[in-house]
């Protein structure tokens, strides 16, 4: 199929789920505006799944967008703060995989990935001197990269962000994400401003939550971190007399 091909489907999908019949004519000047439309619905609800959380309240990172071990760069001066690459989304916190700066393919240093209010401490524990976090498309480490880190790669684990839709870009059909999903994601969206709706009809406003939550279940599934392994000492009995 060819993108105009796809995206005529998918504007037919979104709006037989409004409105239960098909567009008449893509091609004239509503079915033109009906496809702008659509497209916009789309990449605004591609914000919201950007920006949906886990029940902790961490952010859900899919993970068939997430890159591994990333280069995102290189220092080119001291600095104390990193610009990411426009199509990163965040880098991935884990107390296991740092972010790391390396220079002939040698660590020089690893940076724990933090939240904003934890980038510096003031209780006096230096146990993790070092860290990073995230603000504004910006990297903002705890102190200024010397002379040995200037010229290294900065690699981490990162989410990139969704690909955009467009008139010449369907890559995001690409994914392995429910297409019922988007479906029902970008309807919703497109419902909102419609006072004629009214309102979305509870089994399609449940319908879209069962589907999101299924989605995230399932991308918890391969990206949950390891459980941490104890000792069992359940076995060991008491002493006798």
């Amino acid at each position: 199929m060819t993108n105009e091909e796809k995206i005529n489907e998918f504007v037919q999908q979104v709006y037989l789920t409004i409105y239960g019949r098909r567009v008449d004519d893509l091609t004239d000047v509503d079915g033109v505006e009906q496809i702008a439309k659509t497209l916009i619905w789309c990449n605004l609800f591609l914000d919201e799944l950007e920006m949906e959380k886990e029940p902790d309240g961490s952010p859900t990172n899919w993970t068939f967008l997430r890159e591994n071990d990333a280069e995102i760069g290189t220092i080119a001066t001291s600095t104390d703060t990193f610009s990411l690459p426009d199509d990163t989304l965040r880098p991935i916190a884990d107390e296991e995989r740092p972010l790391v700066i390396m220079q002939d393919s040698s660590i020089v240093s690893a940076w724990d990935i933090v939240d904003p209010s934890q980038i510096t401490r003031r209780n006096g524990e230096q146990m993790r001197s070092q860290r990073v976090t995230y603000v504004n498309q910006l990297l903002v480490f705890s102190r200024i990269l010397n002379d040995t880190e200037i010229g290294g790669t900065v690699l981490t684990d990162i989410s990139v962000k969704f690909p955009r839709l467009t008139s010449s870009d369907t890559s995001l059909f690409d994914l392995p994400i429910a297409r019922q999903l988007l479906v029902l994601g970008t309807a919703k969206n497109a419902s909102l401003p419609d006072i004629v709706q009214g309102g979305l009809s509870p089994s399609y406003a449940q319908k879209y939550a069962d589907l999101l939550e299924g989605a995230k279940m399932a991308n918890m599934q391969s990206s949950e971190a390891d459980e941490a392994v104890t000792d069992d000492f359940s076995g060991i009995g008491g002493v006798g007399f």
